[in-house]
């Protein structure tokens, strides 16, 4: 994801929206995509100069993601996803928002600092910090910087530290996925096997919808939490309703872009949806309308 929007800057636009929701696994190519490009804005003076635009009256913006300067109506600059790209990575590897979902304005003022990341050195911690720093000048200029902080040359057990931190991000993951050891001693108790080993999975579920983790990050979103049930337990009401609650969202979204004449950003909406509900009518009938 952080090649890909360094990619983005080198063609000379920022993406403006960078955040857990635009970003996109695909499970068959196994590549990582940044979608929706919806708000994205050329980077060079006189490209701007043709469009004027005021990022806050979009209405397009996910504040917990977005810099200081663009809560501010700045021009855009690429260290803007600078800011975005540090908070996803510190999400990934923590498990948590790194000013628990406040932004940028309401942290600054309250002079919130993330908390250092276990499984990280100081220099890789330290590399966090400076990307998520609140004011442009003192934050990482450029995503290649970004990850030469975070991975230095000199450290040849760089991968592994950061491998390490990574696996324990997802250790909660591995706790539910994984079944509890059966014993040839104790009779198990009279109830469906499949009731008992969703149970935990289930509530995950509900708590990602909650907090809005839908499809992101990987092994830790409602929509693949909800999927494990059903393959445990196919007739479960409740993560079937999840899904469904999952693909009208996707719905909605996809029919948003479409209306602002976005097909991009409206056929990634409908694909997310029909990897919930892969056959809802509404999704498949939109999706002949964004070919």
């Amino acid at each position: 994801m952080a090649h890909a929007l360094a990619y983005a800057h080198k063609e000379g636009f920022a993406h403006l929206d960078f955040k857990p929701g635009n970003v996109f696994y695909d499970t068959e190519s196994k590549h990582t995509k940044v979608i929706d490009f919806g708000i994205a804005r050329p980077l060079k003076r006189e490209e701007r100069e043709k469009t004027r635009y005021d990022l806050k009256n979009l209405g397009a913006l996910t504040e917990a993601y977005a810099s200081y300067e663009m809560l501010l109506g700045l021009e855009p600059d690429q260290r803007d996803d600078i800011y975005g790209l540090a908070c996803v990575t510190y999400g990934l590897l923590s498990g948590k928002h790194p000013f628990n979902r406040k932004n940028a304005n309401s942290a600054k003022s309250e002079k919130l600092s993330p908390k250092p990341i276990k499984g990280l050195n100081r220099q890789q911690n330290k590399a966090l910090l400076r990307a998520l720093a609140f004011d442009r000048d003192d934050r990482t200029p450029t995503v290649d910087d970004f990850l030469d902080d975070l991975f230095p040359e000199k450290n040849p057990w760089r991968f592994l530290v950061m491998l390490l931190a990574i696996v324990a991000g997802f250790a909660t993951w591995y706790h539910f996925y994984t079944p509890p050891a059966k014993s040839p001693i104790i009779t198990p108790p009279l109830v469906k096997p499949c009731e008992q080993s969703t149970v935990n999975i289930l509530k995950k579920a509900e708590e990602y919808m909650r907090e809005e983790r839908y499809i992101y990050p990987p092994g830790e979103n409602a929509l693949e939490k909800s999927q494990q049930v059903l393959v445990l337990c196919p007739n479960n009401e409740q993560a079937k309703k999840i899904l469904g609650q999952l693909a009208d969202f996707y719905e909605e979204q996809a029919q948003y872009k479409l209306n602002k004449g976005q097909i991009g950003a409206c056929r990634d909406n409908i694909d997310n949806g029909l990897r919930a509900v892969p056959d809802q009518s509404d999704l498949l009938a939109l999706k002949a309308r964004c070919q």
